[in-house]
């Protein structure tokens, strides 16, 4: 499973599945994993960041990104 999220122009950001863990990368960014704090929201080890998933008729169709006292949501592209 591999999701991609536009966050802002040239910056895509990419959500995948190994195994039992999510990792995500922004474009230009390493890799980094996501634990889980509630069933769609997620937070980062590395870095002061969480991820909320919304979900609709049972598709993740936008994340939004909390990080540095800012709320950026970032729609599902295919």
């Amino acid at each position: 499973m591999i999701r991609r999220n536009q966050l802002a122009p040239g910056a895509v950001y990419t959500i995948r599945r190994d195994g039992t863990r999510l990792l995500a990368r922004i474009t230009g960014q390493p890799e980094c994993r996501l634990w889980p704090e509630a069933e769609r929201r997620f937070y980062y080890r590395v870095v002061e960041a969480k991820i909320d998933f919304t979900v609709e008729e049972g598709k993740a169709t936008k994340l939004t990104l909390f990080q540095n006292g800012k709320v950026t949501p970032a729609k599902r592209i295919e």
